[in-house]
């Protein structure tokens, strides 16, 4: 049995050849769509992030979401992610780009429970 830690993932709504800095040294960097994506067909964009996420394991406790490229994928997973987790979880871990320093930094999207 192999004891070494299973590394965080890091999803990303999508890849297209933009750098992504430090965003590995948090965990394995997994696109969830790569280059040009219909970003008017929303629908779909929903489905496609919910069985992606679903497929691969996705773990509000350890993995992370970039929040880059175009507005519309980061609010659909947003949503995706909020409708799904946020009765069982407390918070999710978004990783930021701060392009004074060019670095993915942490920050906890806390759910409000009411």
């Amino acid at each position: 049995m192999n004891s070494e830690a299973i590394k965080p993932k890091v999803f990303t709504p999508n890849y297209a050849g933009q750098p992504l800095h430090n965003a590995a040294d948090f965990g394995t960097v997994v696109p969830i769509t790569e280059g040009n994506i219909n970003l008017f067909d929303i629908n779909r964009l929903e489905y496609i992030f919910e069985t992606f996420l679903e497929d691969h394991g996705f773990d509000p406790k350890t993995d992370y979401i970039i929040l880059a490229g175009h507005v519309i994928l980061s609010f659909v997973l947003s949503k995706v992610i909020t409708e799904k987790y946020s009765e069982q979880y407390d918070y999710i871990n978004l990783l930021l780009f701060q392009s004074a320093k060019k670095e993915y930094m942490l920050r906890e999207l806390y759910f409000r429970k009411e």
